[in-house]
This record gives structure tokens, sequence and C-alpha cells, in this order.
């Protein structure tokens, strides 16, 4: 198995601000644009685009967590570094969640949004990044509104153009090394109305048990 060319992996990560047990993270990958390399420079515009998208009102983080920092790594064929090659952290000063802590969802939640290609089915047709615990609550439905899910798409969009803008860094795409791998460029988005857990986050959460007798 192998991917069909070398890449680029974006990850972006943060914490709960309250304990630094709970951490998330999501990541996309992106099909080079000329040099095939990663740099600081790059990097560093990776984390100036995505802490915009964390920041404003319709896309933010509620405050109880933050965004740390993103990580750029070269990606091989074989799905490791290529020799001699490194990967570049960006990291400052945390950007805290403009949302209000009020109406709290659990921490293991994620928003989901699908990130489609104009394959319609088969392998690497469509990919997914995870967002963190969003700001705002559901309905009394325990849904979002379709005009929240259309608001943090649009976030999404300005996120994924802003990286696809990026000097030498390349289109944003889903990739499948599935026998000689597959490769296509993400050109629209997808979100529903409900919330997703992450087993990967809820693994981190202390349960404290309380016991009482009969």
């Amino acid at each position: 198995m192998t991917y069909t060319v070398r890449h680029k992996l974006l990850t972006l990560y943060g914490s709960a601000t309250a304990t630094p047990a709970e951490t998330w993270q999501c990541s996309v990958r992106l099909l080079p644009a000329g040099t095939t390399a990663v740099s600081q420079a790059q990097a560093d515009a990776c984390r100036v685009a995505a802490a915009s998208m964390l920041s404003v009102a319709f896309v933010s983080m509620k405050s109880t967590h933050n965004f740390i920092g993103c990580k750029l790594a070269p990606i091989g064929i074989d799905g490791l570094y290529p020799p001699g090659e490194i990967a570049y952290d960006a990291i400052g000063t945390p950007v805290v969640g403009a949302g209000s802590a009020g109406d709290p969802l659990p921490w293991q939640t994620a928003y989901a949004v699908s990130l489609d290609t104009a394959v319609p089915r088969g392998r690497a047709h469509e990919g997914r990044m995870f967002l963190p615990v969003l700001q705002g609550a559901v309905g009394t439905d325990g849904l979002l509104t379709t005009g929240r899910v259309d608001q943090i798409l649009g976030g999404v969009r300005t996120f994924l153009l802003a990286l696809n803008a990026v000097t030498d860094l390349g289109q944003v795409a889903i990739f499948s090394k599935i026998g000689t791998g597959t490769t296509n460029v993400v050109t629209g988005l997808r979100g529903g109305r409900v919330f997703d857990t992450q087993r990967s986050r809820r693994r981190q959460l202390v349960e404290g048990y309380r016991t009482l007798a009969l």
C-alpha cells in the first residue's frame, strides 16, 4: 500500500483550559503545489489561518478550550517522514475560545465537517475534520440549527481557502493509500445538525465514579 505522491499533513491541536488532561486535535492533508518541502514559514501561516477560524464568533471554541498551535509534516508515499526531513511546529500564545462557558457540551464532543471531492464514491472521495468543542448550545430538539451549521461551514471554508493560498503549501485533498493509492482535491464541505463523539477525547477524561449502598 502506498500514497500516490508525497504530501503534507497539517495537524491543529489544543487543550481544555481547566485541565491539561483533555486535549484535542484535527488534521488535513495537502497535495503539494511546487515544492514538496515544508517550512517554518508555511507552518506559521497555517497557524494564523487556524487561529482566525477558531476565534471568530460563529466557529469559536467554548472558553473551556483553547488552540495551542499546529504541526506541518512532510509525508512520503510510504506514510513516513522522508529521510533527513522534519516537521515544523507553530506555537504561540494559546487562543482561548471566545464562546461563553455557559450551557457547556461534554468535552468528548466534536463537530465533524465532511470534506467532499468531485468523486461521488469510492476511495478518497471524502474526508472528515473533527473540530473541537464549539460555542453555542443545541436547541430543545437536541440539534444545531441549519443557520448555525451554515456559519460553521462558512468559517471552515475560509480556513481551507486560506491554506490553499499559502505560498508553496498546496491544496487540501483526500488521500488513500490502499493499493497504489488515490488522491482527490477537496471541492466542497458538508455538515450535519448532530454533534459527534470522539473516543480518543473520551478516553482522556477521568470517570470519577460514585457509589451508593441500598
